[in-house]
């Protein structure tokens, strides 16, 4: 709309010098009305050089930031993907890091004497943009999905990996293609994704084979940022006298701090141990399911059926 508006404007520009100019060449003698037609087309072309100069530069600039920056960001500068309520955890959890990076920076620093370059900033610094890439690369990464390729999509001849390899045959009547090994198809987005985590509404994307190592970075990258940040505010907080406003900036900032890291602190543990036992959450899920079958509702059961390769469920297929 702001782009619309200035062309807008210089169109109009454009047309008042074309009408001065009409009323000038009847109101003066040849000769100025002659240098005046002259230069009310040199301005006129000049409106018509900036519109088209404005319109590349919008155009340019929107295609540089839908190729330059990841998928899920460039779709927030297009309107498109996913419903807004979908996007907006990933907002509030950029909203949330700029807090405590803003805490740290601004408050904190000037009230410990550190200056920019000091180790404590340059450390806190790379854990914090560090935390930013992994979870910028964590939401635009694919997640992975099943080959689109005729060998995958051909109901009734499974292919050859499946078979080479002893693996159950699963075919997914929804998606119209054979699972791959330890694949899922994801509630949330409608897709077959390869070695299935789960689908992380903080991120609005699926964890997966494809960005399960930037979803695991992203966690203790976080989870260091706000160990960090809890101790050294901690220690500032007792050691020194401070002004009102800035100690209660900092002890909020801190009890944010040591919830996010409380939070993350313990997932991150979970998912250590579950890359250890090589498993996904899908798959812990399932084992537990199989301890208490009587606890666990009728998807669960399902999922629980589809991660072993159950041949009684209806979509699988033996070659």
């Amino acid at each position: 709309p702001a782009i619309e508006a200035i062309l807008a404007v210089i169109a109009e520009s454009a047309d008042d010098i074309h009408a001065f100019a009409a009323m000038a060449a009847r109101e003066t003698s040849s000769g100025v009305a002659a240098a005046v037609q002259g230069l009310a087309e040199c301005l006129g072309h000049a409106c018509g050089g900036a519109a088209v100069l404005v319109r590349d530069v919008s155009d340019g600039a929107a295609a540089f930031a839908c190729s330059c920056l990841p998928p899920l960001f460039a779709s927030f500068l297009r309107g498109e993907g996913q419903p807004l309520p979908a996007k907006l955890p990933v907002g509030f959890v950029i909203w949330i890091l700029g807090l405590l990076y803003c805490a740290f920076v601004f408050a904190y620093m000037p009230a410990a004497g550190l200056a920019l370059d000091s180790p404590v900033s340059m450390i806190f610094h790379a854990f914090f943009f560090l935390t930013l890439s992994s979870f910028f690369q964590a939401a635009s990464t694919e997640p992975g999905s099943a080959p689109a390729t005729a060998a995958w999509t051909t109901r009734g001849c499974p292919p050859k990996e499946l078979l080479t390899a002893g693996e159950k045959v699963r075919w997914r009547e929804e998606h119209g293609c054979y699972a791959p090994p330890r694949a899922h198809c994801c509630g949330v987005t409608g897709s077959v994704v390869l070695r299935m985590d789960h689908h992380c509404p903080w991120i609005a994307n699926t964890v997966g084979w494809g960005n399960h190592k930037f979803f695991l970075q992203f966690l203790f990258y976080a989870t260091a940022a706000c160990s960090m940040f809890n101790v050294s505010v901690l220690q500032l907080l007792v050691q020194a006298t401070l002004p009102a406003l800035t100690k209660f900036l900092l002890i909020g900032a801190e009890g944010l701090a040591a919830l996010l890291g409380g939070i993350l602190g313990p997932f991150l543990l979970f998912h250590f141990w579950l890359l250890a036992k090589n498993m996904t959450s899908i798959e812990f899920r399932s084992r537990q399911c199989r301890r208490g079958a009587s606890e666990c509702s009728e998807d669960e059961r399902d999922t629980d059926a589809d991660a072993d390769g159950d041949p009684t469920r209806p979509q699988a297929e033996q070659p």
